[in-house]
C-alpha cells in the first residue's frame, strides 16, 4: 500500500538521486534540506513500504502555492502514485489557506498535462523555451483551491 507523508531528513538523499535521474537540472541534497527546512514549503514523499517511489513539493507565497516538483519513479507510473502526491499537495494547500496551486509543465509532457488536467487544472497561457536541455515551452496551469 502507498503511502504519502511529510519528507524526512533521512529522505533527501533518495528524493535527490530521484531528481538527478529525472531531471536534467535535478536539486542538489543541498537545495533539497533548504527546501525541506523552509515553513513555506511543503515536501511529501510517496513510499511503498520503506521504498521511496515518488515526492511532491510546493512553496506556499501568500494566498498561492507553486508546485516546485513532482515525480515518480518510471518503473511505477501510471498506477496512480503522482495522481495521490497531487491531492496530497493541493490538500496541504488548502490547510495553508493558499487560494491557487500553480505549474508550469513541458509542453510535450502530456501525460503530467493530463494528469493536471484531470484533476481540475485549467491552462492559462505558455511561457517560451522557459525550459532548457532540450529547449522547450513551458505550459503554465492553475487550480482553483
Amino acid at each position: 500500500m502507498i503511502r504519502v507523508e511529510t519528507a524526512a531528513p533521512e529522505d533527501i538523499p533518495a528524493i535527490a538521486a530521484m531528481e538527478k535521474a529525472l531531471f536534467s537540472h535535478g536539486a542538489d541534497e543541498g537545495t533539497l534540506r533548504r527546501l525541506a527546512a523552509d515553513p513555506d514549503f511543503v515536501l511529501l514523499t510517496a513510499k511503498d513500504g520503506e521504498a521511496l517511489i515518488g515526492y511532491a513539493g510546493a512553496r506556499c507565497v501568500l494566498d498561492e502555492a507553486f508546485l516546485y516538483d513532482l515525480a515518480v519513479r518510471e518503473d511505477r507510473r501510471r498506477a496512480g502514485t503522482g495522481r495521490l502526491l497531487l491531492r496530497a499537495l493541493a490538500a496541504r494547500a488548502r490547510e495553508r489557506s493558499c487560494a491557487w496551486l500553480r505549474l508550469e509543465v513541458r509542453q510535450s509532457n502530456a501525460a503530467a498535462r493530463a494528469l493536471y488536467e484531470s484533476e481540475g487544472f485549467g491552462t492559462d497561457g505558455v511561457r517560451k523555451n522557459y525550459y532548457s536541455a532540450p529547449a522547450e515551452d513551458a505550459v503554465l496551469m492553475t487550480l482553483p483551491l
